[in-house]
C-alpha cells in the first residue's frame, strides 16, 4: 500500500535498500529512523516496510477424507462421509523502532498460535423404486453434522 501513496516526482534511488558510505540502507537514516520524502504520519518508506516491518506465518494441515457406500437391497444404499481438516498457524510479527503508524520508541515484538480444526459427518440413505413401466422414483435421505472450533493466543511487547 505504500508504494501506492507515492507521488510520481519522488525519486525512490534516494530512499531504496542500497548501502551508503556507512553500511547503512538508503531507507535509514543514521539515527535508525526512516529515510523518507515526507515526515508525515500516514507514509511509510516501502524499503523500511519491507525490511523493517517482518511478519513470519507458518501454516501446518491436515485435511482427511473418507466415504464408505454399502448397498442394502437392490433398490437401496447407505454412504456414510467423513472429513477432518485441521490446522495450527504460528506468527511472530518484528516492528523496528520508530515505524510509522504501527510501533513506537523502542519498536514491538509478537507471537501468535492459532489451532482450527472443522469435521463434517454425513449420513446418506438413497432408493430407487419402479413405479411401472416408464416412472421410477429417486430419493435420498440424509443428514449431516459440523463441528468447528478455533483458538487463538497472541503476546505482544512493545519498547
Amino acid at each position: 500500500m505504500n508504494i501506492f501513496k507515492i507521488p510520481r516526482s519522488v525519486d525512490l534511488a534516494k530512499y531504496n535498500d542500497e548501502e551508503d558510505a556507512n553500511g547503512k540502507p538508503n531507507y535509514e537514516n543514521a539515527d535508525g529512523s526512516t529515510n523518507y520524502w515526507t515526515t508525515s504520519s500516514i507514509y511509510t518508506n516501502p524499503y523500511w516496510s519491507a525490511y523493517r516491518f517482518v511478519n513470519n506465518e507458518k501454516r501446518e494441515r491436515v485435511t482427511l477424507l473418507s466415504s464408505l457406500t454399502y448397498k442394502l437391497t437392490d433398490w437401496l444404499s447407505i454412504m456414510g462421509r467423513a472429513s477432518l481438516d485441521g490446522y495450527n498457524d504460528r506468527e511472530n510479527t518484528k516492528i523496528y523502532n520508530n515505524t510509522l503508524l504501527f510501533a513506537g520508541q523502542g519498536g514491538s515484538y509478537g507471537e501468535g498460535f492459532g489451532r482450527n480444526r472443522e469435521d463434517n459427518f454425513d449420513l446418506l440413505l438413497t432408493g430407487n423404486n419402479p413405479l411401472g413401466e416408464k416412472i421410477r422414483l429417486d430419493y435420498s435421505v440424509g443428514t449431516a453434522l459440523n463441528l468447528r472450533s478455533a483458538i487463538y493466543n497472541t503476546t505482544s511487547a512493545n519498547g
